[in-house]
């Protein structure tokens, strides 16, 4: 079996075109919704919700939240969870936390979520290119 036939039995969305080349398309889109959420909620709060702003109260914590995890599933999960009923979480929190360390968990839970459906495609014997 080739690559084609093993990435369409894996649990992730692939479109192909009328070429003969596989996209992946709407991969961990919902994640991403969630970093926009988060400029919403804080242009309510502080006035301003400029990607910019985010990354400069993401860069004060250090990689990893101090232990701040964010699961991206806001409004369930396709690829490759394929779940409805998953929910957005965010684990670690207690009360040293900040803001920042919440955005830097919402990016890096998104960078997760990307790279779990890139793992999938890879295992099923995709090339990945970023």
């Amino acid at each position: 079996m080739d690559y084609t036939e093993s990435i369409k039995k894996t649990k992730i969305y692939i479109n192909e075109h009328l070429s003969d080349e596989l996209t992946a398309e709407n991969i961990a889109y919902e994640a991403g919704y969630s970093v926009f959420h988060f400029c919403r909620v804080f242009k309510e709060e502080t006035g301003k919700s400029s990607l910019t702003q985010l990354n400069e109260i993401a860069e004060a914590v250090a990689p990893g939240s101090d232990g701040v995890v964010f699961l991206p599933y806001m409004s369930g999960e396709r690829s490759p969870i394929w779940n409805p009923d998953a929910k957005g979480v965010f684990f670690g929190l207690d009360f040293s936390k900040t803001k920042g360390h919440m955005v830097r968990a919402c990016m890096e839970g998104v960078a997760l979520s990307l790279k779990h459906n890139l793992d999938v495609a890879e295992e099923a014997g995709a090339k990945a290119e970023v």
